[in-house]
C-alpha cells in the first residue's frame, strides 16, 4: 500500500488460521480517507480512518485495536482473544489472491460511501465502528447470501 510505504509485489498463500487472513483497501469519501479491512473468509468488515496512518507501524497500531473493538461490538470478543490475538503481530504483507474477495470489497466500498453520504446529508457523523456494523449486515454472494456478521460468527464456531 502506497499510503503506508509498503511495496507489496507477491501473493502469499492464505494463513492456516482463517481468522488471521485479512485484506485492506484504501478508499475516499467526501475528501476523507478510510481503510476497509475484511477477513478473507467471512468478509467481516473493520473500518479505520485513514488520517494519521502513514507507516506500517501506525497501520498496525490502529488495525489490531479496531479488529478487537469490532469483535467486541459484535459479541465475538472470545473469538478474537482465542484465535486472532495470539498471532496479531505475526504479519505478512501480500497482494489479495482471491478476485472474489477484491470484488466483494469493491461492493462494500460503494455501500460504505452511500452510508457515509446519507449520514452527511442528515448532518450526522458515523464512527468507524458504526460504519463497520452497518457493513456487517450486508449480504453478499461470496458468503452464500448470509450476513457478513453471521458468516464470521459461523467461521469462529467452526474453529472451536
Amino acid at each position: 500500500m502506497e499510503k503506508v510505504g509498503l511495496a507489496i509485489t507477491t501473493t502469499a498463500d492464505p494463513d492456516a488460521n482463517p481468522l488471521c487472513d485479512w485484506a485492506v483497501h484504501l478508499f475516499r469519501s467526501q475528501r476523507l480517507q478510510y481503510l476497509l479491512a475484511v477477513n478473507t473468509m467471512s468478509l467481516f468488515p473493520v473500518v479505520l480512518a485513514g488520517r494519521g496512518i502513514t507507516s506500517e507501524k501506525t497501520l498496525l497500531e490502529a488495525f489490531i485495536p479496531a479488529v478487537q473493538s469490532q469483535h467486541r461490538a459484535a459479541g465475538l470478543d472470545e473469538g478474537f482473544a482465542r484465535f486472532i490475538a495470539p498471532s496479531a503481530h505475526d504479519i505478512i504483507w501480500s497482494k489479495v489472491g482471491n478476485r472474489r474477495v477484491t470484488g466483494s470489497m469493491n461492493e462494500m466500498i460503494l455501500f460504505a460511501k452511500a452510508v457515509l453520504e446519507d449520514a452527511a446529508w442528515d448532518q450526522q457523523t458515523l464512527t468507524m465502528e458504526e460504519l463497520a456494523v452497518e457493513l456487517s449486515g450486508t449480504i453478499l454472494t461470496f458468503t452464500s447470501y448470509v450476513k457478513l456478521l453471521e458468516a464470521h460468527r459461523n467461521l469462529i464456531e467452526s474453529l472451536q
